[in-house]
């Protein structure tokens, strides 16, 4: 009888497996045994992260921003205190939409559209009269996509050896048993499979410890993802210039201009906060220290 956990190992080294394919057989194989954090996973590299998702570290591509101008063509922006104008954001596409980018292309360079907070903070600036996007390698998918095939292997070979085998569509109570009890390390082991996570959301939002009118605590939350003291003094003031809001979506406008620029400055990779991210995490932040939960 077929062993459906190694079906999975032979779909995951076979090329001529589509990622889609594979994929949702690990989607069956993990709500049979009951693995929601890999489950999780699956749903996302089939779908698509949302925004507030977390988003793997290997998801991360680094290119140049530029601005399409009609009689010019494509002009490279500068960005101040990144390595050579470079800027890191993270890619949210589902696998299928990836492959489906480097198939269209075939080699040369892909394009990423910046979320309107990014795009509308870059072009209140001089030297950016059109809207920008990030280009970057196609190669960089390539290793997007050889992530997430590796990470299926690498999960399917766990399951393997913690006897967990399935025959045919089914699981013994036993497997699922096991299954369960790998649950409580499945996180661990996500950090390495992967990929390190220090940077990404899942360390952002858990250090996120910040209390009601303690403005010491959000400090140190600010310090974590890499803002600047002068920054976070700032950040105090205008806080005290601003009227105490009583709406978490209605922050005052002194303090909404600030989030703004420190999206910018995601935008050039000066602080630890993914691109895509950074604004609503330090609103989230700042309202928890409004007391907005």
């Amino acid at each position: 009888m077929s062993k459906l956990v190694h079906e999975l190992q032979r779909d995951a080294i076979s090329e001529n497996c589509s990622l889609g394919e594979l994929l949702r057989k690990s989607l069956v194989v993990a709500k049979k045994l009951r693995i929601t954090d890999f489950e999780l996973w699956v749903s996302h590299e089939l779908n698509g992260y949302p925004p507030e998702s977390t988003i793997p570290k290997y998801r991360e591509v680094v290119g140049r921003i530029k601005a399409w101008n009609p009689g010019k063509g494509w002009i490279p922006i500068s960005m101040q205190d990144t390595e050579q104008d470079k800027t890191k954001s993270m890619a949210y596409q589902s696998v299928s939409s990836l492959e489906a980018l480097v198939s269209d292309r075939k080699g040369g360079d892909l394009q990423v559209i910046f979320p309107s907070e990014i795009e509308a903070s870059l072009m209140r600036r001089p030297d950016v009269p059109f809207p920008p996007t990030l280009h970057f390698g196609s190669n960089q998918v390539d290793g997007i996509l050889q992530a997430v095939r590796n990470t299926v292997l690498n999960w399917a070979c766990d399951l393997e050896n913690r006897g967990i085998l399935g025959d045919d569509m089914s699981f013994t109570s036993e497997e699922q048993q096991a299954a369960k009890e790998m649950q409580t390390i499945n996180i661990g082991q996500f950090q390495g499979v992967l990929g390190n996570v220090q940077q990404s959301t899942v360390t952002q939002n858990l250090n996120m410890d910040v209390r009601k009118k303690d403005f010491d605590s959000l400090a140190a939350y600010m310090q974590s993802v890499g803002i600047e003291e002068a920054q976070i003094t700032d950040l105090r003031d205008r806080i005290k210039q601003d009227p105490t809001p009583q709406d978490k979506d209605k922050l005052g406008p002194k303090v909404s201009s600030w989030i703004g620029e420190m999206v910018g400055k995601a935008a050039a990779g000066g602080c630890q906060l993914a691109v895509g991210t950074a604004g609503s995490l330090l609103a989230q932040a700042i309202c928890l220290y409004y007391g907005f939960v």
